[in-house]
């Protein structure tokens, strides 16, 4: 069965990050996330999933248990790729579908 540490892990590597530049980017020692990654840190903390979550675009649910179960998730992935200078096309487009989507009253 896989662990928090193993999809950690894997999904860095898909990502061809290093320990030491997801370490940074979340703000703790690469021996901590050694330590997760190997399983002997079963359990990281909250702030840090959600931290580790968002580097390697995917949810803490998924780090955690292997699924994605929020669409809402998807979606801020998706968006996270999106370059800075088309943002505001995007969140216009977003608009529009939401405007049109909303019941009418």
């Amino acid at each position: 069965m896989k662990t928090v540490g193993d999809r950690i892990k894997a999904r860095r590597a898909e990502l061809g990050l290093t320990q030491a530049d997801v370490a940074t980017l979340a703000g703790i020692k690469p021996p901590s996330l050694h330590d997760i990654e190997s399983g002997r840190t079963k359990r990281p903390a909250g702030d840090t999933l959600v931290k580790l979550a968002k580097i390697l675009k995917t949810t803490p649910e998924q780090l955690q248990s292997g699924r994605q179960t929020d669409s809402r998730g998807a979606i801020a992935r998706a968006i996270d790729q999106i370059p800075d200078q088309d943002l505001p096309k995007v969140q216009a487009m977003l608009n529009r579908l939401i405007r049109q989507a909303s019941p009418k009253k």
